[in-house]
């Protein structure tokens, strides 16, 4: 057992302890299917790794069920008259679970390591706005910017991590990500190989927890954490499949949701590939992809046809329908016109001996992607274009390849966030391009309407301006936008206080739940 760091000793006292009930009220079984490398902030977590660290920190801001910020570590902030200051006021006596105070130094040694290459650069999207930050004493942070930028609350949501503990050089870092501590509404008090538990934090600032424990419990599948909901062994399954949400969803056992997932599956483009740096040619696959029958073959018509960089049903969505518009007619004329026709009636567009082909890198680890892969394929083959397919672990894919530029295109989704200048700005504006902006885009239109929307006071004028930014980037396609996928979940009628919003995030206000007695 690795020698634990002198402040996680109580952590230990009480892993030692370790049973199913919670000394505080009931204990909550959360499914999981993805054991966490690491539960450090400070490192960019995937997966359900996000889920366990939004229970135990906190951030200058927190967000109550995707809503709009409010305070959390700062309890409020003031703004200076040319919006370029912003003063942020610690909340006092806020603890980490060690005991030690929560400080401003604490938040500027966070906003620090986020700029760190160790850390991988995470911070881009903050360095486009702000110019300085700084501690002014231990419950004074303040932060400079370039221009003003009235959504900064909105970047203010990332863990705070404690200075105290991760400022010595060597191996903190790997101690700490197994025996984490934060100033969050519950604590780890155990991880075991497939089981992850954290108990109440009694002394928390938003109120003591409705939920005494929870239990993180690894499953292979999500079919069989489905059967240990079925046999009361678990009280929510984020992700179940439709056919099994079918069966118990009008059981008065459980409740179902239903909700329509945040990540936009998408075909990237590598822009600086030869083969894609002409727009033409993006255009003219975007144009080959039929993505209603994409939603009916492979999600079975459960699912929504995206056009464009922000979800349908919100405020920046464009609803021009002529945007990445399935046109296999127009695709054959722009293919001609680049010189790519079948020659010798074989089914493949070539040009001068080469055939039109592009290779594509997709997860091996998700279900849905090689049915879309394949479809793809197929829609693409009908207009003389091969695409091949190379399957990869996701930690070579995201982690390796597309990162690197090493890569022609890549099925990924986006995440679309609550408010879209962080989409914007992290994935399709030029300051990126080498961090976030994986497809290597840059349009200096692009980037004025992203600055220009961070700036906007009035709320039309915004609305416009992302309108025109939408159409803007679905026209010079960094990107073909495929599918918004229908997500299922299933939870214990026990479970209460939580709303379908909040069980699509998890982990946003789950001190807020609570649990029926039996």
């Amino acid at each position: 057992m690795r020698r634990l760091l002198p402040g996680l000793l109580l952590l230990l006292i009480a892993g030692a302890a370790y049973s199913d009930q919670s000394p505080n009220g009931e204990t909550l079984v959360l499914a999981y299917y993805d054991e966490p490398a690491s539960l450090n902030p400070l490192f960019a977590p995937e997966g359900f790794a996000n889920v366990i660290i939004n229970c135990f920190t906190d951030g200058l801001v927190t967000f109550s069920g995707g809503s709009a910020p409010s305070p959390g570590l700062a309890e409020s902030w003031d703004i200076s008259p040319d919006g370029m200051s912003w003063t942020f006021h610690m909340r006092k006596g806020v603890h980490f679970s060690d005991g030690t105070v929560v400080t401003a130094d604490d938040v500027q040694f966070t906003y620090q390591k986020g700029f760190d290459p160790k850390y991988g650069n995470r911070f881009t999207d903050f360095a486009q706005v702000v110019k300085s930050f700084r501690a002014d004493g231990p419950d004074i942070f303040r932060i400079e910017l370039k221009s003003p930028y009235r959504l900064l609350p909105s970047l203010l949501g990332r863990p705070i991590v404690p200075a105290h503990l991760l400022r010595a050089a060597g191996s903190a870092d790997a101690q700490f990500g197994r025996h984490p501590i934060g100033s969050g509404p519950f604590a780890l008090s155990d991880w075991a190989p497939g089981r992850i538990t954290l108990d109440a934090n009694p002394g928390y600032f938003m109120g003591r927890p409705r939920i005494g424990r929870i239990i993180f419990k690894l499953f292979p599948d999500n079919k069989k954490a489905w059967v240990s909901l079925l046999q009361g062994q678990v009280d929510v399954v984020p992700d179940v499949d439709y056919d099994d949400y079918a069966i118990i969803k009008n059981d008065a056992r459980f409740r179902g949701f239903e909700f329509l997932d945040s990540f936009c599956w998408s075909l990237l483009f590598n822009t600086r590939d030869p083969l894609f740096k002409e727009r033409r040619m993006r255009q003219a696959i975007a144009m080959a992809i039929d993505r209603k029958d994409l939603v009916d073959t492979v999600l079975h018509g459960r699912g929504l046809a995206a056009s464009g960089p922000f979800k349908p049903g919100t405020w920046p969505y464009n609803p021009d329908p002529l945007l990445q518009v399935y046109d296999p007619r127009r695709v054959a004329r722009i293919l001609s016109t680049l010189g790519w026709r079948d020659s010798n009636n074989h089914m493949l567009r070539d040009r001068d001996g080469r055939d039109l082909q592009f290779t594509v890198l997709e997860c091996g680890e998700d279900r849905s992607t090689g049915a879309l892969a394949k479809r793809l394929q197929w829609q693409l083959l009908q207009i003389g274009v091969r695409m091949d397919v190379v399957v990869l672990s996701l930690h070579e894919l995201v982690e390796k390849r597309v990162p690197s530029g090493d890569f022609q295109a890549a099925l990924l989704p986006f995440n679309m966030f609550t408010d879209p200048d962080l989409s914007a700005s992290l994935f399709w504006h030029s300051a990126s391009v080498g961090g976030w902006n994986i497809t290597g885009s840059s349009n200096r239109t692009v980037d004025r309407l992203i600055e220009r929307g961070k700036t906007a006071s009035d709320f039309n004028e915004r609305k416009n301006i992302y309108r025109e930014m939408y159409a803007l980037i679905a026209t010079d396609v960094p990107a073909a936008f495929l599918y918004f996928d229908t997500r299922y979940a299933a939870v214990s009628a026990r479970l209460r206080g939580v709303t379908p919003q909040e069980i699509s995030l998890l982990g946003g206000r789950m001190h807020t739940w609570y649990l029926e007695r039996k």
